[in-house]
């Protein structure tokens, strides 16, 4: 059962856009690096004041690896894309649920 974690940023999601489309081997960096520390997948959502990062993983304690080191790049790129870095980001943490009718 793999654990999905939700990172939520409060922020202008167009001006991060805009920075997403402007940074793409930044983010194709990252997206490489937690692929290799086992990241299943990583998608951005948002809405007109906020994003959320949502990522699963094999387990918390794998995402919680990744994040354990000094990640310098992650915090220079959530403070240029203008979201708010000052304080982390709201982070909530969920198991799937087995369903018969999932796709």
């Amino acid at each position: 059962m793999s654990a999905i974690i939700i990172a939520r940023y409060r922020g202008d999601a167009s001006r991060f856009d805009e920075f997403l489309q402007s940074r793409q081997v930044a983010f194709a960096d990252l997206s490489r690096l937690k692929r290799s520390k086992g990241c299943i997948s990583h998608r951005f959502l948002a809405s007109s004041d906020e994003l959320l990062v949502v990522d699963e993983w094999p387990t918390v304690e794998q995402y919680e690896a990744m994040w354990a080191g000094d990640q310098p790049e992650v915090l220079r790129l959530v403070t240029e894309a203008g979201l708010e870095a000052a304080d982390p980001p709201e982070v909530s943490y969920y198991h799937s649920l087995p369903d018969p009718g999932e796709f």
